[in-house]
C-alpha cells in the first residue's frame, strides 16, 4: 500500500510539474500541495527515494555492458507488456519520435538544442492515432546501437 501510495505521488509530482522542486517545498503549508502532507510525511517520502532499487546490484555491471538499461530493463518491459495487454488499438497506428524531458544521469540522455526541453532521453513510439496509447516504444541509445526489449 505504502509503494502504491509513493508512486502516485511520484505520478502527481511530474503532472503538477513539480518534479524539479525541493521536497520541502512541496510539503511546504503555505506553497505545497496538501496531497503530498495527506499521503505521507516528507521525511518518509524522502527515505524512500533515496532506497527504492528496482533491479539487483550485484549484477548491474555485468548487464551494463550489453544494455544501457539494465537498471531499469524489468520495470521497462513490464510497462511495455502491461500497454500491450491492457489496450487494444485502432486500425490507425503512428509511430514517430518523442523528446521526453529528463535532467538526471542517464547514458543515452540527449541534448537537442531546437527542442522546447532541450535534454531527454529519446524514444521512438508506436502510438494509436486516435487516443494517443503508447503501445509500444524504444528509446533511442547512440548512434549505431539499437536495443530491442530482451525477455
Amino acid at each position: 500500500m505504502e509503494l502504491k501510495a509513493f508512486l502516485g505521488l511520484l505520478i502527481l509530482s511530474g503532472i503538477q510539474k513539480d518534479n524539479h522542486v525541493a521536497t520541502s517545498d512541496m510539503w511546504s503549508l503555505l506553497d505545497g500541495s496538501h496531497v503530498y502532507r495527506a499521503v505521507m510525511t516528507e521525511r518518509r517520502f524522502a527515505f524512500l527515494l533515496r532506497v527504492i532499487r528496482f533491479d539487483d546490484s550485484a549484477t548491474r555491471q555485468e548487464r551494463r555492458k550489453t544494455d544501457k538499461m539494465a537498471p531499469i530493463r524489468k520495470i521497462w518491459n513490464m510497462l511495455i507488456q502491461h500497454c500491450q495487454e491492457n489496450y487494444k488499438p485502432g486500425p490507425h497506428i503512428t509511430v514517430d519520435e518523442q523528446l521526453i524531458p529528463f535532467r538526471g544521469r542517464c547514458p543515452f540522455k540527449m541534448y537537442i538544442p531546437n527542442k522546447p526541453a532541450k535534454y531527454g532521453l529519446k524514444m521512438v513510439m508506436a502510438c494509436d492515432a486516435d487516443t494517443h496509447y503508447m503501445i509500444n516504444a524504444i528509446p533511442y541509445m547512440g548512434t549505431g546501437s539499437v536495443e530491442l526489449p530482451k525477455g
